[in-house]
């Protein structure tokens, strides 16, 4: 899954499949950032991540 292809690589779900994708380090991590306090840079200025669209 791309987010941005320039800011966010979380994998390839047509080469490596959705479960290696969502289990891998990349998309753990990017989860883990957003439930704490920094947000993933790609996030951070999302108006739907800060609830203000």
């Amino acid at each position: 899954m791309v987010a941005t292809p320039d800011r966010a690589q979380l994998g390839n779900m047509c080469v490596d499949g959705v479960a290696a994708v969502w289990h891998g380090r990349p998309y753990a991590q990017f989860r883990a950032r957003l439930s704490s306090a920094v947000p993933p840079a790609v996030c951070s200025g999302c108006a739907i991540y800060r609830g203000t669209f």
